[in-house]
């Protein structure tokens, strides 16, 4: 988890290349949390996707790119 002021960021990271549901368990579970603003997923794939309520899946480069262009 980030915090920038109020706004929190929640990053979950796994070692694969295939998603699979269960992968996104963690974050769907704190989606609810006050000022939560965004859910990423960083994996070892190359497809960024949007999922169900608003998860953002990165691959492992764009994730370091949005924190090196300080999206994140």
């Amino acid at each position: 988890m980030i915090q920038k002021g109020k706004e929190k960021i929640a990053i979950e990271v796994k070692a694969t290349s295939r998603l699979r549901p269960e992968h996104l368990m963690g974050l769907h579970a704190i989606s609810e949390l006050p000022h939560l603003k965004r859910k990423i997923l960083v994996y070892l794939g190359r497809e960024r996707l949007l999922k169900e309520g608003g998860i953002e899946v990165l691959p492992f480069e764009d994730f370091v790119g949005e924190l090196h262009s300080r999206k994140i």
